[in-house]
């Protein structure tokens, strides 16, 4: 299932799954959580509707998706349209977008089932976080038309939505009675999502000019980043103006996020050419399904939830990469990270903007070079050597923190990083009336290496300065 797709139009495989029976032993409206999700269902498999009195009954026989001449088809009428989306796409893009529209249309298929089960009322309250109250209809009014009823202002500022407690995206019809609470940029978790669907802006973006397979792409404190396996290929900075001029075309398409619940065996198929993904479906996801959202052209195992579309994210500003690992295991393959921010508007970008200037001039490295305090070298990774001035100051701030009552200074030699740690925790329950736990009072540890003493006795510390 994880085998990569190289070069040449690869044949479709065949591919078997369950039969699946859904049953409603009256018309009383359907739990749609115990419907088939999308994955277990082809519009060329056969259907078998029994209705009898006051039950309804359905049979899903599913055999394997549709044949490779109506596959050919469909992309052929893709290709002649002038959609912006076909250009520049790997063959497992297109692939994987096939698959998912098949997917679409067979959750477009079960809400029409469910719409024509009956006579039953469908309609649904919704409480408003304000205390106002609207009325519904299950699985069809959306957190952004009940928002929209009150206030369209309201509707258009709303980042995300929470319905009983759990975030949801707008556009996500509601399976029932409601609590509704609708979320703007300035909460935090508001936030997250909006830098969430940021990322994948962003992940669209570099598969369109990396053609790499992509890893995560994932929201922070302050912004997002994406992960891609790229073989050997570097992402250099200057390549990062282009792909920002991307993620702008991007967003100026206002790309719709739709959401699908899917089996796993089915994402397993659609996500083969990338063995990252399936090693996150095999180890990490627990349950028979899972999401995926897509956004143009991109399709990504997510569990969201994301704003409406991609015109929400008003100022992006791609400005770092870097090489990490798959994990952070160092054993493991090298991928290449992408850093960016995203701002609904103009005036928050500039504003931030701003602050990384001043930041840099308050950077440690510039402030400790050009005030003759410290400086590094590869003699001693990740350790200061304090110049005079430097120096004076560490010890001022150590004897500052000596004569704090609540605070006892301890050292001792540091031969690895995880020393400390161990030592922590392998001492003996007493020892002069310290304890393990006590000893989380210290300020400080002294990383004091004999060899690398004893490398510099006889070095000028002229010879590395800056």
């Amino acid at each position: 299932m994880c085998e990569r797709v190289h070069g040449g139009r690869t044949e479709p495989q065949k591919t078997t799954y369950l039969l699946k029976v859904v049953r409603s032993p009256s018309l009383e409206p359907l739990n749609m959580g115990h419907l088939l999700p999308a994955g277990l269902l082809s519009l060329s498999f056969l259907r078998l509707f029994v209705v009898t009195g006051m039950s309804c009954s359905l049979f899903t026989f599913i055999s394997q998706p549709p044949s490779s001449q109506s596959q050919e088809k469909d992309t052929e009428k893709k290709e002649s349209e002038p959609n912006s989306e076909a250009k520049n796409q790997q063959n497992f893009v297109k692939e994987r977008l096939k698959l998912f529209e098949i997917l679409k249309k067979d959750h477009q298929l079960l809400l029409a089932i469910y719409e024509k089960k009956g006579n039953t009322s469908n309609v649904i309250t919704v409480r408003v976080a304000d205390g106002k109250t609207v009325e519904g209809e299950v699985w069809k009014t959306t957190p952004y038309q009940v928002a929209a009823e009150i206030s369209q202002e309201l509707a258009e500022s709303a980042v995300i939505a929470k319905v009983n407690g759990e975030l949801w995206d707008l556009d996500r019809p509601l399976e029932g009675d409601s609590t509704l609470e609708l979320l703007t940029f300035d909460n935090e978790e508001a936030q997250a999502v909006y830098w969430h669907s940021s990322a994948h802006v962003l992940g669209e973006a570099m598969e369109l000019h990396f053609g790499g397979h992509l890893c995560c792409s994932t929201p922070t404190d302050e912004g997002f980043y994406c992960d891609m396996f790229t073989e050997d290929r570097a992402v250099s900075s200057t390549e990062l103006p282009a792909l920002q001029s991307t993620c702008e075309a991007i967003i100026k398409e206002q790309q719709p996020f739709e959401r699908l619940e899917v089996s796993k065996e089915v994402l397993l198929d659609m996500f083969k050419y990338n063995k990252f993904k399936c090693r996150i479906l095999n180890e990490k996801i627990k349950t028979p399904t899972t999401t995926v959202y897509r956004c143009g052209p991109l399709v990504d195992l997510c569990k969201g939830p994301h704003v409406r579309h991609t015109g929400k994210t008003n100022a992006i500003k791609i400005f770092k990469s870097a090489s990490t690992y798959w994990e952070d295991n160092p054993e493991m393959e090298t991928l290449q990270r992408v850093y960016g921010i995203s701002f609904p508007d103009d005036q928050m970008m500039t504003d931030w903007e701003k602050l990384q200037e001043e930041a840099k001039t308050r950077d440690h490295r510039k402030i400790g070079k050009e005030q003759e305090l410290f400086f590094f070298h590869d003699l001693s990774p990740g350790s200061c050597f304090f110049l005079p001035r430097g120096a004076f100051i560490y010890n001022a701030l150590m004897d500052f923190i000596r004569v704090i009552p609540s605070f006892l200074t301890c050292v001792f030699p540091c031969f690895t990083l995880c020393l400390g740690e161990c030592l922590l925790q392998s001492l003996p329950e007493s020892i002069h009336g310290l304890t393990g736990y006590s000893l989380t009072h210290c300020s400080s540890f002294s990383w004091l290496c004999p060899w690398r003493l004893t490398s510099m006795d006889s070095i000028s510390w002229a010879a590395y300065l800056p």
